[in-house]
């Protein structure tokens, strides 16, 4: 059990997220709760009792196999299949963002469409080739 408010998570709520009527939560690691996490401890939320029909567990491991084994090892015993995305983003994306990198589009500088039909971006946003770091300088991928 958490001994002091240092070792809490500190926690937000909005729930019209970003404007775009989708939930947000927003939470804060201190020092002190990232330590006390560390050895796999937990800290854990039941946000149903404000409404909010979630429930949020988070603890510490030594790395991502370390992880992804207590999650592993929890599915099987409730004898439940598992599907293992993590190579997949979930970051939260900006309305304006370029589909290639994620950087926000800076509103009046107009991005080009991939038309690049081998390209996941295709016919989606993309920074004109120089612009985005990603591409490197003038566009070389230098």
């Amino acid at each position: 059990m958490v001994q002091n408010v240092e070792q809490k998570l500190v926690f937000a709520i909005s729930p019209e997220g970003h404007g775009d009527g989708i939930p947000l939560l927003l939470v804060g690691v201190p020092r002190a709760a990232w330590v006390y996490m560390k050895d796999g401890k937990t800290h854990h939320f039941d946000l149903s009792s404000i409404g909010i029909p979630i429930k949020l567990m988070m603890f510490g491991a030594a790395d991502h196999d370390a992880a992804m084994k207590v999650v592993q090892d929890a599915i099987a015993a409730s004898g439940l299949a598992c599907l293992d995305e993590c190579q997949t983003d979930f970051s939260i994306q900006p309305k304006e963002a370029c589909s290639s990198c994620a950087h926000v589009l800076t509103p009046g500088v107009a991005a080009i469409m991939c038309g690049n039909k081998e390209s996941e971006f295709c016919g989606k946003p993309v920074h004109p080739l120089g612009w985005c770091d990603r591409f490197g300088a003038k566009g070389t991928g230098a």
